[in-house]
């Protein structure tokens, strides 16, 4: 989806789990450089329950795994830029879906 590696180049910038200090201008720029595949993936998510097509997909699972591991830095990627309220119940939704 492309958020994966922004939230990959995003955390170890901001609260590195190796212990290495923060980076803030790589950071902002992963965070900037979110805003375009997030929106792509809030149009897509219009009136969807899937990121592509009627089932899960790995690009659901790709995407949330991304959300996850955003948290580690205390990011709330559905709410990156100007927020995003598809994205949002997208997630919550996925979320609650039972783990195989």
């Amino acid at each position: 989806t492309g958020v994966l590696n922004k939230v990959a180049q995003y955390v170890p910038s901001t609260k590195s789990p190796l212990g290495k200090p923060p980076k803030p201008e790589a950071a902002r720029d992963a965070l900037d450089e979110m805003v375009l595949p997030l929106s792509v993936l809030e149009r897509e998510l219009e009136g969807r329950a899937f990121v592509a097509g009627d089932r899960p997909t790995i690009a659901d699972c790709t995407l949330f795994a991304a959300c996850e591991f955003a948290k580690f830095a205390e990011l709330d990627v559905p709410a990156v830029g100007p927020g995003f309220p598809n994205l949002r119940r997208w997630h919550d939704e996925f979320g609650k879906r039972p783990r195989v």
